[in-house]
């Protein structure tokens, strides 16, 4: 908790030493991996996430659909557009309604050049989040680089999407 307390607070460089402590602590404990990895993502460290969800998801075969889309943003993070579209298809099949999973989907579609498919995408956000914004998103993302936030946002655009 501490670890994402940091995260949040866009200390990352706490975040991280918080979560490496929290596996050194717990080497078993899936969640202190996941947690690692999702804010190893936004440290702009996506292959050492990969790594930590991939490693959480052993130690817990039941894990939360959530761990999907960490895996699959860190995929993004790293380029792997095709892997985290097939992670974030998963994850939609498994929870229909997350709306941010779709907007990463969307991105990888754009980065992809499949136009049509991120425009679908993101019409099912739209129809389960109406009032999704990019805007008020991009206030509270803690990435480290800002890079990686263009990521996202340069993937909508080709798609020709509100960014």
């Amino acid at each position: 908790m501490v670890a994402r307390a940091h995260l949040w607070r866009k200390e990352l460089d706490q975040a991280v030493a918080e979560a490496d402590k929290a596996v050194v602590l717990g080497p078993g404990y899936a969640d202190a991996h996941a947690t690692r990895g999702g804010i190893l993502i936004y440290a702009s460290r996506p292959a050492e996430a990969i790594e930590s969800l991939e490693k959480a998801m052993q130690l817990e075969p039941r894990y939360p659909t959530l761990w999907l889309h960490f895996l699959a943003h860190a995929h993004f993070i790293d380029h792997g557009y095709n892997e985290a579209v097939r992670l974030l298809k998963r994850r939609i099949r498994q929870q229909p309604d997350t709306d941010i999973s779709r907007a990463l989907l969307a991105a990888c579609y754009g980065h992809l050049g499949f136009t049509a498919k991120a425009r679908d995408a993101w019409a099912g956000l739209r129809e389960i989040n109406p009032d999704f914004s990019i805007e008020r998103r991009a206030k509270v993302v803690p990435y480290r680089n800002p890079d990686d936030w263009e990521l996202f946002v340069d993937g909508l655009r080709k798609a020709g999407l509100p960014a």
